[in-house]
């Protein structure tokens, strides 16, 4: 994950993911991911550059909106 990833990944939940997102769907975060996936492309960021260096976007996306439901529950 480089830097530019990690910025644009983290912004793109902020904008993204909301707490009107269903904390226990896993399918929204692989909706969600795929669509960060598509907009990190058209921005010229490649996919190994917001991959998370663990897990993968799709869970670094549902812990978001598991925290976004719960404060305080998201997992290291």
């Amino acid at each position: 994950m480089s830097g530019r990833g990690i910025k644009f990944l983290e912004e793109w939940i902020r904008k993204n993911v909301t707490a009107l997102d269903p904390s226990d769907d896993p399918l929204r975060a692989s909706n969600l991911a795929a669509c960060c996936i598509a907009e990190a492309a058209a921005e010229g960021i490649t996919l190994e550059e917001i991959k998370p260096d663990s897990g993968s976007i799709e869970s670094h996306i549902f812990d978001a909106m598991v925290h976004l439901a719960e404060p305080g529950m998201l997992k290291n």
